[in-house]
This record gives structure tokens, sequence and C-alpha cells, in this order.
């Protein structure tokens, strides 16, 4: 194992955060956005779980670019 206890917390705590994020997101979207991605509404939690860390990095460009 790397790293200490509180490294291995922080990291898991990150995580969560970022999936909860993810999962914010995307049921922000209304369901004509998410049938244009492919994913249905009842499906997001699953599909987020499912993500690695590099997937939960992804940004969302909403809130970065103003149109």
């Amino acid at each position: 194992m790397n790293g200490s206890i509180f490294t291995v917390l922080f990291r898991w705590a990150r995580k969560q955060l970022q999936k909860r994020s993810m999962i914010f997101d995307l049921q922000a979207m209304d369901d004509k956005m998410l049938d244009d991605i492919g994913i249905r509404r009842a499906d997001i939690p699953r599909l987020v779980g499912s993500l690695g860390d590099c997937d939960l990095r992804m940004q969302n460009m909403g809130r970065t670019y103003r149109a």
C-alpha cells in the first residue's frame, strides 16, 4: 500500500466528491441532453460508479466556459 492511512483516506474522499459532483452535473441535464449522449437518468449512479480515476477528473465545460 502506498502512503499513510491519511493519504489513502484523502484519496478515497476526493474520489467520492468527484463522483458526487459528476452525478450532480449529469442529473442537472435535461432528458433531451442525456438522450443525446446515450444516458438514461436511472443509469447515472451506476455509470458514474463504474468510471475510473481519469474519467472522474473530467470537467463540466458548462462551468468553465460561458457562451
